[in-house]
C-alpha cells in the first residue's frame, strides 16, 4: 500500500493517453469524497466527462449535495473559479485564522482543485484564443494557476493536475511545475519524458519509460522523497455513482469567510452550468450551502457606507475596496448583488456613472 498526502501539496500527474490518468483521478476522488472537511472543485474542458458521474446522483435527487462542488467546463468558468480561489486565499490570509496555517475541519473546509488535461487550458500553443480581446487565453489561466499554487498551501487550497507530458509547454509555467512536490508518473514515451517528471534519478526514469501496462506508475513526494513503484486501483464507471450517492450527505459547505470571498461567482455556479451540463437545469438554482446574507454584517457595512456618502454616492469598486481595506474582502459581484437587491427594496438607487446612492426613505 502506498499512502500519499494531498493536503498542503500541489500534485502533478503525468502520463500518455491510455496510461490511466482519468482512472487515477477517479480513484483519488473516491477517497476524497469521504472527507467531510474538504470541498472539491474541478476544471474539465472535455465537456465535464470526468466529473459528470460525481454530480449525477445529486442531479437525480438521490443525494443532498454533489461530490464535485463546482465544475468548470469552459475557459470563462475556469477563469471565474481561479479568480475566486485567489480571493479565498487572500481572505483567509488576511483573517489570520488558524495561526500559521488553516487546519481543515467541516466548519472550515479545505479546497482541492482537480484539473484534467491541464495542457488544454494552461499549455503554450495548445489551443484557445491568442489574445485577451478574443476570450480567456491560456496565458491568463496559467498565470492565475501559478499564483494559486504558490500562495494556496497555508490557506488549505491546493491543486491536483493531470497532463500527458511534463514539459513546460504542457504545464504552462516552469514556476507552476516546480511547486508540484507530489509527482505521479504513469506511462511515458521515452526516458527523456520520464526525466521531466523525476529529474534527479536516471535509473528510476529508465524504469518509468519501460512501463507498459495501464495503471502502473511511480510516485515521489518531495524532491528528496523516496520513489515508489505503484499499481493503482481500477474504479469502474458504474461504481462512481454509488460512491457519490453514499457520501453526498457528508459534503461540507464553505464557511462564511470562504463563501464571501468566493462571492457571486460561486453562489451562481449551477445557474450558469444549466446551459452546459445536461440535467443541471432540473435542480434548484440556489445550491445547498449558499449563504443567506440578508443580515450579513458586511452587507450592513456596505449600506452604511452609502448612508455616509450622501448625495455623492459610491461605486461598487469603491465599496469593495473599502471592505478589503477593513480586512473583509468581498467579491465585486457580491456587492453588486447586494445593491441590486437593496434597490429592488427601494432603499438605494443606481445613479449616473455607476454610482449608488442611499435613498433614505425606507428603513434598512
Amino acid at each position: 500500500v502506498c499512502a500519499v498526502t494531498l493536503r498542503e501539496m500541489a500534485t502533478l500527474i503525468v502520463g500518455l493517453r491510455g496510461s490511466g490518468k482519468s482512472n487515477l483521478l477517479n480513484v483519488l476522488l473516491a477517497q476524497l469524497a469521504r472527507c467531510a472537511d474538504l470541498l472539491i472543485f474541478a476544471i474539465d474542458l472535455k465537456g465535464g466527462r470526468m466529473a459528470a458521474p460525481w454530480i449525477e446522483p445529486w442531479l437525480a435527487g438521490r443525494t443532498p449535495k454533489p461530490v464535485v462542488d463546482w465544475l468548470a467546463t469552459d475557459r470563462e468558468e475556469a477563469e471565474r473559479m481561479l479568480r475566486a480561489l485567489l480571493r479565498a486565499v487572500d481572505a483567509r490570509s488576511r483573517s489570520g485564522s488558524g495561526g500559521e496555517k488553516i487546519i481543515p475541519s467541516p466548519r472550515q473546509p479545505a479546497i482541492l482543485l482537480v484539473c484534467d488535461e491541464i495542457a488544454v487550458i494552461l499549455g503554450v500553443g495548445m489551443g484557445g484564443p491568442r489574445y485577451s480581446d478574443e476570450g480567456v487565453t491560456n496565458a491568463t489561466l496559467a498565470g492565475l494557476a501559478t499564483q494559486l499554487v504558490m500562495t494556496g498551501r497555508s490557506e488549505a487550497i491546493d491543486p491536483i493536475m493531470a497532463t500527458q507530458r511534463g514539459t513546460v509547454t504542457m504545464t504552462g509555467s516552469a514556476d507552476l511545475k516546480s511547486q508540484c512536490a507530489l509527482r505521479i508518473g504513469l506511462g511515458v514515451a521515452s526516458e527523456a519524458d520520464a526525466r521531466l517528471i523525476i529529474p534527479d534519478d536516471v535509473r528510476i526514469a529508465a524504469d518509468l519509460a519501460r512501463l507498459r501496462y495501464p495503471g502502473t506508475g511511480i510516485v515521489q513526494m518531495g524532491k528528496q522523497g523516496r520513489v515508489l513503484p505503484v499499481k493503482f486501483y481500477r474504479i469502474e464507471y458504474d461504481e462512481i455513482g454509488q460512491i457519490a450517492e453514499r457520501y453526498g450527505h457528508i459534503r461540507p459547505a464553505p464557511d462564511r469567510l470562504l463563501a464571501d470571498a468566493l462571492g457571486e461567482d460561486y453562489a451562481s455556479r449551477w445557474r450558469r452550468a444549466a446551459s452546459s451540463i445536461p440535467g443541471v437545469a432540473r435542480r434548484a438554482m440556489v445550491p445547498a450551502g449558499a449563504p443567506a446574507d440578508q443580515g450579513h454584517p458586511d452587507r450592513r457595512r456596505a449600506t452604511g457606507m452609502l448612508r455616509s456618502a450622501g448625495v455623492k454616492g459610491m461605486t461598487v469598486r469603491a465599496i469593495a475596496e473599502q471592505l478589503a481595506a477593513d480586512g473583509r474582502p468581498v467579491a465585486h459581484q457580491t456587492v453588486q448583488r447586494w445593491l441590486t437587491e437593496e434597490a429592488a427594496a427601494g432603499r438605494v438607487e443606481n445613479a449616473s456613472y455607476g454610482r449608488w446612492k442611499w435613498r433614505g426613505d425606507r428603513p434598512v
